[in-house]
Order: C-alpha cells, then structure tokens, then sequence
C-alpha cells in the first residue's frame, strides 16, 4: 500500500510545533519593537530640547509664543494646547523658522522631518501621544507644578504629563 500525504497525526505535531515557535518569538519581538520606540523617543526628545537651547543661546529668548514672555508670572508646558497649555507647535514652528530681523538664509535650528507632527505642528512621541515641553520662563528654579524640586536646567521635555510616572524625559 503506498501512502500519500500526511497523517492526521503528523499534521497536528506540525501545528503544535509551530505554535510553541510562534509563542517563543512573539514576546520577543513585541518586546524589540518596544525598545525601538523607546530608543526614538529619547533621541526626538535631545533633538527637540537641544533645539530650545539652541535657540536660546542664539536669540537670547526663549521659542515660545510673545504673549507667554511679556508677563512671565507662571511657567507654561507646552503640549497639544489644550487645557490650558500652550501648543508645542508654537515652539517647533519658531524653531524652524528664525525670529524677525534674522538675515534670510539662516538655517533653522531644528530639522523636523525625522519628527511626526500632527496637522497643527505639535510634536508626537512614538505612542501617537504629545511631548511635554516645560519652559521654566520665570527663572525661579522650579516647573509649573513642581515646587518640591529644583530645577537644574531650565527646558525640560517629556513623553508623560503630570499625573504620569512613566515616561522618559531630558
């Protein structure tokens, strides 16, 4: 009797087999594909606040919207402009383009192509959600928020509001 093709039997050990592979190298992958969004966000968050001080040294003001300047009571984070914070698109659009009176041909400070924007600039980590920008635009020392801590540089960008302890910040 010649035999053709497989058995039940000899099917299912296939399955089973590829099943347990499959369930080897899942969380493999989901965990390398995690670490490349955390690697893309660290390097996006230097980016960006490099940039800030950057400007900074340059222009010797800060890249927010005028109005946050005239009265610096309070510092501001700058997200999605919503909730009463500012938009960080204010900032990447002043970022990418010098203030008035610069010559023309003046690079911009930040090169936003690698960054992912949404339709009003604001800056997006790799979860889709806005960077924190804090600007401590009153100089004493301290965030918006955080008056427990001393603030030892004066731009701080994050991935987690507030009310988050997860995140990644520089």
């Amino acid at each position: 009797m010649v035999r053709r093709g497989f058995t039940l039997i000899e099917m299912l050990i296939v399955v089973v087999v590829l099943a347990i592979l499959v369930g080897i190298l899942l969380p493999t992958l989901i965990r390398q594909k995690n670490t490349a969004k955390i690697r893309q966000a660290v390097s996006e968050i230097r980016t960006v606040k490099s940039a800030i001080l950057a400007y900074h040294l340059e222009y010797g003001d800060w890249p927010v919207p005028p109005s946050d300047l005239v009265d610096p009571v309070k510092d501001k984070d700058y997200t999605d402009g919503s909730g009463g914070n500012g938009a960080s698109g204010d900032i990447v659009k002043r970022l990418r383009n010098p203030p008035d009176g610069v010559p023309a041909g003046k690079p911009p400070l930040l090169d936003a192509s690698h960054l992912k924007l949404d339709g009003a600039d604001n800056i997006l980590d790799p979860w889709q959600s806005n960077y924190v920008i804090r600007v401590d635009l009153d100089n004493d020392g301290y965030f918006q928020g955080n008056t427990t801590n001393v603030v030892y540089d004066s731009v701080m960008v994050s991935n987690a509001p507030n009310d988050q302890t997860q995140g990644f910040e520089y």
